[in-house]
């Protein structure tokens, strides 16, 4: 009967939540959060509120408690941290292959192992700029059927100059790739079934609203299962005055799956924190702006920020529901 149960439990878990992946620049990384970010937070989160109640043997009656392994009955929900500094939308929704990468001039793959140079845009022709901090869901990528390595070349990650090159994983017949063809990155064959949670924007890659709203669709487009279920998290930076116009575009898009997170930083964290805001952090929040106690360099959080919107985005899909089939999946009475 447990073993009934638990397979039962875990096709709700697959169904409903397999994983969460989180899409975004160095905010996601967690860029000057000392080790904390918030993707680990909220995967902490949901162990300690949906997961750790779940124990098989502690619910079934004592007379037969002594048969239930525990580790056998484990489970867990994955958060995926897809982030990547400095990217801008284009080069993340090419990382992710909803808006992929495409061979700009002709290439052709040598038979052996030897790096060639490689040029590529995104599918519209316009730049794109992915390894520089990371290469997150991007290697192993796939050129036309073969199989190999991306990899660039440059002095520092702030260097203006790079090259790209492509490595074939094992030796073959020589290939001519022709202009326009796509590259397939591993993450644009994974977590399609995945809850998206989409923090992207702050580093360009768009010429207006209108377009932003299209690379976030994109990414929740690509989705092949719980494309229903999303976050968009807005811009961080920035006043209340400067972002109003983008807000109000984003929330009446995506209603309650839109987080304002740039409102909720200089309006209720501090609160939230448990902080007493200083002569500069109420300077700031006068403006609309994320006080200076939650950031670190530039517009960065520090773990204080990150583990609040960490928070932010477990409560936010609670009150959407995205937990409530697991959760009472999860929930059991065998006595």
């Amino acid at each position: 009967m447990v073993n009934a149960e638990h397979n039962a439990d875990m096709a709700i878990v697959t169904q409903y939540l397999p994983g969460i992946v989180c899409w975004g620049d160095s905010m996601t990384v967690g860029y000057g959060g000392d080790g904390v970010t918030y993707p680990k937070v909220l995967q902490s989160l949901i162990q300690e509120n949906l997961l750790d109640s779940y124990d098989l043997k502690s619910q079934f009656n004592s007379k037969h408690a002594h048969l239930i392994n525990p580790v056998d009955y484990e489970i867990s929900i994955p958060v995926i941290n897809m982030g990547v500094g400095g990217e801008n939308t284009l080069t993340i929704l090419g990382r992710n292959g909803a808006v992929p990468f495409v061979i700009s001039s002709p290439l052709t793959i040598p038979a052996d192992e030897t790096p060639v140079e490689i040029h590529f845009t995104s599918e519209g022709g316009q730049p794109v700029a992915p390894l520089i901090q990371g290469d997150r869901g991007l290697n192993p990528v796939i050129i036309g059927g073969v199989e190999g390595t991306l990899s660039i070349s440059q002095e520092s990650i702030n260097s203006v100059d790079h090259s790209y090159h492509f490595t074939r994983s094992s030796v073959g017949e020589p290939k001519t790739i022709p202009v326009g063809t796509e590259i397939i990155t591993s993450a644009s064959t994974q977590y399609l079934d995945y809850i998206t949670v989409i923090f992207i924007g702050l580093n360009g890659g768009y010429s207006n609203y209108d377009e932003l709203i299209r690379h976030q669709r994109a990414i929740i487009g690509h989705q092949t299962a719980n494309s229903d279920r999303f976050i968009i998290v807005g811009l961080s930076n920035g006043t209340k005055e400067s972002r109003c116009a983008l807000e109000a575009v984003l929330e009446a898009e995506y209603g309650k799956k839109y987080i304002n997170l740039r409102e909720y930083m200089s309006t209720r964290a501090m609160e939230d924190a448990g902080l007493e805001p200083s002569e500069e952090d109420l300077s700031l929040m006068k403006q609309g702006s994320t006080p200076a106690s939650l950031t670190s360099v530039g517009s960065h959080y520090n773990s204080v920020g990150y583990e609040l919107l960490g928070r932010l985005l477990f409560s936010t899909m609670n009150e959407l529901g995205y937990f409530d089939e697991v959760r009472d999946a999860l929930t059991h009475n065998f006595d």
